[in-house]
């Protein structure tokens, strides 16, 4: 098996970028500056310290994952590196998934160390203590990249621009956070073109809304774990299929 070097060497990869460290930067800074926004509300600090926290370690790992995962095959296939790969006993989709495999793992690395960052300010800035949702957050937003990540490299292969690709993978995300709303519109709409566009959307674009368990966050009851049981098993399902059609779009590319 092939995958395993394949992900080895994206991980190396993303690591030499420079984006990946000013990035980096750019939400240690924002986690930041979260102290300076809790003053708006002091009863309630942690609360707003954790809301910005989590919404910038998400956006970081989106614009990180969804640039890295697009220009992976793109950049290998113009500087025609791919044909060196293609040349060697290996399998296509061993390409894909060891890829695919090497951009989480980089994403995960980087969602552990800011979340560890964030959890320091919590404890020495406010007089925090560990909600289990607050971990469960941090999981959902990793399973939310297997989606993405997945959507963004399918969408390098199918189309030929990198800026195509990553603003379809952006809007996918955008529609996939307005689930219900694209239900209840389709419900309201009398329109049957509209209609069938709407319900095409709901019942295909990944719902997103699903995965916001920082939204439990402080409330008792929580999340059933059943119900996050289905959430993460719904994630790696979607993320399967969508490689399973990546894969079979790059296995008809001609190297």
């Amino acid at each position: 098996m092939n995958i395993l070097p394949i992900a080895e060497y994206t991980i190396m990869e993303n690591i030499r970028s420079k984006i990946f460290y000013i990035l980096l930067l750019f939400v240690l800074i924002m986690i930041g500056s979260s102290l300076v926004f809790s003053s708006l509300a002091p009863s309630t600090e942690a609360r707003v310290i954790t809301d910005i926290g989590l919404a910038c370690i998400e956006m970081f790992t989106l614009m990180t994952g969804i640039f890295a995962a697009v220009n992976l095959v793109l950049q290998e296939i113009e500087n025609r590196t791919i044909y060196l790969l293609m040349t060697r006993p290996l399998r296509r989709w061993e390409y894909i998934v060891g890829r695919y495999l090497g951009v989480l793992v980089i994403l995960c690395f980087n969602i552990v160390t800011m979340l560890c960052v964030l959890m320091l300010l919590l404890k020495v800035s406010t007089n925090w203590t560990l909600d289990p949702m607050f971990i469960w957050s941090a999981i959902t937003i990793f399973f939310k990249m297997i989606i993405i990540i997945a959507i963004a490299m399918t969408a390098s292969l199918v189309f030929t621009s990198s800026v195509t690709a990553m603003a379809f993978s952006f809007l996918v995300w955008v529609i996939g956070h307005f689930s219900s709303e694209l239900k209840l519109m389709a419900e309201k709409v009398q329109s049957l073109l509209a209609k069938g566009l709407l319900y095409t959307l709901y019942y295909t674009v990944p719902n997103f809304q699903i995965f916001n368990l920082k939204d439990k966050l402080g409330i008792p009851e929580g999340m059933p774990m059943d119900v996050i049981a289905l959430v993460l098993l719904y994630g790696i399902t979607y993320a399967v299929i969508l490689l399973v059609i990546g894969s079979l779009f790059f296995a008809r590319k001609e190297f």
